[in-house]
């Protein structure tokens, strides 16, 4: 190709690469002569182009994973959509999904993000007349201001897990004092336990002591879980099954297969209930000892449509014989 487009004249207008070509002009007059000057050097070497696979008097192209236009050269943004639709972690393997793939650029980010909790506008001084706001999952303490919630300290402190959060309460009551004592606050707890101990009759010996602690601030306690430590019951599952076009085409197709027609009849609502078969979304279950499975009816077309569902997509990466049939079942 390059062969045929060796002359220099063509280097002003077109660029080659393998049997990719790109023709550009600076106006429409010049790009009408262009094309008909590659096609015509096409045409002497007995090369034809593609018509389907053209584009002509484009504004932008997307060539070789670029995007270009008359102004610039970006990357194509299809190469980018997967991580645009990343959605926010709900539960730690999520997170620790997100840090894995964000991989060695997460560290300038977090260090940026340290910094900008140590200075105005995130961190504010506190302010007497705005009300206090002690969340425990992090030892902050907040204030509320007409653009949110500020921090306006922070507290670490080790301490076992089963005296964690009724401890962080003192710890943040003696430190914080001078902000606190004669104000009443809320206190935000991902403990339960903890929340329980300012209602118990007789609390155990070591947090009893801490009670003189307590006695000294005016405060309300509410439990707010934390959504990474305790994740929701109901986890999203990935179910395999035929895509919604496939799957409406054996709904279509059950008519023309006398077996499957029998068994729907079998399966009305007035018939007797059936052990093996049932209807899920107007397709037919089977039950065996293999789990459960949606029958196909007999056609060798659909049935190779399934096929290369389980075994060409992109998602699966061709997983072979055994694989991709336990995969169909």
């Amino acid at each position: 190709m390059r062969y045929i487009f060796r002359n220099a004249h063509f280097a002003t207008f077109c660029v080659v690469y393998l049997d990719d070509i790109c023709v550009f002009s600076t106006s429409m007059n010049e790009h009408v002569e262009h094309p008909r000057a590659v096609l015509s050097a096409l045409s002497s070497a007995e090369l034809y182009a593609n018509l389907p696979k053209c584009s002509w008097a484009q504004e932008t192209i997307t060539l070789l994973g670029h995007w270009i236009s008359n102004l610039t050269i970006t990357l194509d943004p299809a190469k980018t959509e997967a991580m645009k639709t990343i959605e926010a972690s709900s539960n730690t393997h999520e997170l620790q999904r997100f840090v894995d793939i964000i991989g060695d650029f997460y560290r300038p980010a977090f260090e940026r993000v340290q910094e900008l909790l140590q200075c105005s506008p995130v961190l504010q001084l506190p302010d007497s007349t705005q009300q206090f706001l002690l969340r425990l999952m992090l030892q902050i303490l907040r204030q509320v201001y007409s653009s949110g919630e500020h921090p306006v300290a922070y507290l670490s402190r080790k301490r076992s897990d089963n005296e964690c959060q009724l401890f962080a309460v003192k710890f943040c009551l003696e430190k914080w004092r001078p902000y606190l004592l004669g104000a009443k606050f809320t206190v935000y707890t991902d403990s339960i336990a903890c929340k329980w101990f300012f209602t118990k009759k007789k609390p155990s010996p070591k947090p009893l002591r801490w009670f003189d602690t307590f006695s000294h601030c005016t405060f309300d306690v509410f439990y707010r879980a934390d959504a990474l430590s305790r994740p929701v019951s109901v986890n999203a599952l990935l179910v395999a099954g035929p895509e919604p076009a496939v799957a409406e085409r054996i709904k279509a197709l059950y008519a023309s297969d006398a077996d499957c027609v029998t068994i729907l009849q079998r399966l009305q609502p007035s018939a007797q209930p059936d052990d093996r078969y049932s209807i899920a979304a107007g397709l037919i279950v089977v039950r065996d000892g293999r789990g459960k499975r949606v029958l196909l009816p007999h056609d060798d077309r659909l049935q190779l449509e399934v096929l290369l569902q389980y075994h060409d997509e992109a998602t699966v990466a061709h997983p072979g014989i055994v694989r991709t049939y336990l995969a169909v079942q």
